[in-house]
């Protein structure tokens, strides 16, 4: 799930994230000089992708919340495949892989926007130590089932990534909103809606 212009092409899906401007768990990324580190988010499934962006913020427990689909669909969201071209040399961020640095999964993806400064300084960690690692991979905190990766710009090489086979699809296209709404009633979410 990526913001992306239909009308001028700006924000590709597998554009890295350089602004500086994020609030998420692992970004805006510092190198050790303090310059920042474009980024990009991926989620293996479609599910993941949109548990993690379009209902990120649907509280907890959520039976019962009414969510905003108009506010949704009148935004620039929209689902991309990317092709990953090569082997990527990733730090292993699943329950086993923090198990091996001592670390408990609540410690790093169970927790709220306020703790992300926190979660960011180990990802910055990471980025300085592990000088060889072209990114990060997780099991998706609102979508276990889902692995989840943040991939380094300074450290993949230019030809790693491709668009996948078709193009950029709005949140309101019949596949996607589908996928969506499914989410929604599993979560036990209500639907607020104009249409």
């Amino acid at each position: 799930m990526h913001r992306f212009s239909s009308s001028t092409g700006r924000f590709q899906p597998h554009a890295f994230n350089g602004s500086g401007q994020s609030n998420a768990r692992f970004s805006p990324l510092l190198d050790a000089a303090g310059g920042v580190v474009p980024t990009l988010y991926a989620a293996k499934l479609l599910e993941g992708a949109l548990m993690e962006t379009v209902l990120h913020d649907v509280p907890f427990p959520s039976q019962g919340h009414i969510h905003d689909l108009e506010r949704d669909l009148q935004g620039d969201l929209h689902a991309s495949h990317i092709d990953v071209i090569e082997d990527l040399q990733l730090i292993d961020l699943t329950k086993i892989g923090l198990q091996r640095m001592g670390l408990r999964v609540s410690e790093l993806f169970e927790t709220d926007a306020d703790d992300y400064p926190r979660t960011r300084m180990w990802a910055q960690w990471l980025h300085t130590t592990v000088s060889q690692a072209q990114g990060l991979y997780w099991m998706s905190a609102r979508q276990p089932e889902c692995p989840a990766i943040l991939l380094f710009a300074d450290r993949m090489p230019e030809a790693a990534l491709r668009q996948g086979h078709t193009p950029p699809r709005h949140l309101r296209e019949p596949a996607v909103l589908s996928n969506l709404l499914t989410l929604l009633g599993r979560l036990g979410c209500g639907v607020a809606s104009n249409r």
